[in-house]
């Protein structure tokens, strides 16, 4: 069984799940992208970061594959995958960095969080910019 068919935030969230856990990226001054993270596809790498939220960071890009954030944490490997899916988040251990996934990839190791609502919003940032990943109020 895919992971992917327990990923699915197109519906509302289930406020009686331990499991499913709805955070908000905030671009500061351009706007917010709901998404979910899901305590069962990586239990240790979850925990640490909602003890940690808001996590901020500088938005760098690599390729046009993923950007991402680092986090400042230092989190070792758990329940890694390589294949992902335009919209799915991440953990990539080697620089304790937040990633999103922009298009579809291939053999980076890191650990699955979630996926994001609607990434129309990431078209109009730019390296630099301030990424915040925060719970929902």
């Amino acid at each position: 069984m895919s992971y992917y068919q327990y990923m699915d935030i197109s519906s509302k969230p289930n406020l009686h799940s331990v499991s499913q856990i709805p955070l908000l990226l905030e671009i500061p001054g351009k706007g917010q992208i709901k998404c979910q993270i899901f305590r069962h596809l990586s239990p240790i790498t979850i925990s640490a970061i909602i003890k940690r939220l808001p996590l901020s960071g500088l938005m760098h890009r690599f390729k046009t594959s993923m950007i991402y954030f680092e986090s400042g944490l230092n989190i070792g490997a758990e329940k890694q995958k390589d294949i992902f899916k335009k919209g799915d988040l991440t953990f990539m251990v080697a620089n304790g960095a937040i990633c999103i996934i922009q298009e579809n990839i291939h053999g980076i190791p890191m650990n699955v969080l979630g996926r994001l609502d609607n990434l129309d919003l990431l078209n109009s940032i730019s390296v630099g910019d301030a990424l915040i990943l925060k719970k929902v109020l």
